[in-house]
């Protein structure tokens, strides 16, 4: 097993007020529900829906790995097993998201900003001629990411509701 290092590793304290990032990325641990849906915009069709479980496993003070496994059901009624898995990492202002190979890469980081009871932040990845525009919204028993997606052959939203 090796130990991976990620930028922004420093010793520092969980935030404990209840309107500080800290507080929700130490509420991730544990096990959620998710569903998601993912919606064809060049068709304006549902392209599949995925119920399943996301667990976020605490790594380090400051890491946790999350896994989600689940059953995928694509618009032509086919059904799969499907899982990923990323490494979600405490930063100053919100949190950063790596993918889970090695070496390990940045996807994206979130900075989050009080909206009214709900923390919400926002990033964009590239990924060849992809681009990913991707919205966590924090509600207090609940999160959402929303992935705006688009590219030469990919046009599509992807919306996943996390629920306890």
């Amino acid at each position: 097993m090796y130990h991976r290092a990620y930028p922004n590793q420093k010793e520092r304290s969980m935030a404990s007020d209840a309107d500080k990032p800290g507080f929700t990325f130490g509420a991730l641990a544990g096990r959620w529900a998710l569903k998601r849906q993912i919606l064809d915009r060049l068709r304006g069709v549902d392209q599949l829906r995925m119920t399943g479980i996301a667990v976020f496993e605490r790594k380090s003070d400051l890491a946790f790995l999350y896994r989600e496994e689940g059953r995928l059901r694509l618009a032509n009624g086919a059904v799969c097993n499907t899982s990923k898995s990323y490494i979600f990492q405490e930063a100053d202002d919100g949190f950063e998201v790596y993918f889970n190979r090695f070496p390990s890469h940045l996807f994206h980081k979130i900075s989050l900003v009080k909206d009214g009871e709900s923390l919400v932040g926002s990033a964009v990845h590239h990924c060849g001629c992809d681009v990913y525009k991707s919205t966590y919204r924090f509600d207090r028993l609940e999160f959402s990411i929303l992935h705006a997606v688009q590219g030469p052959r990919k046009n599509y939203l992807s919306s996943t509701c996390f629920s306890r």
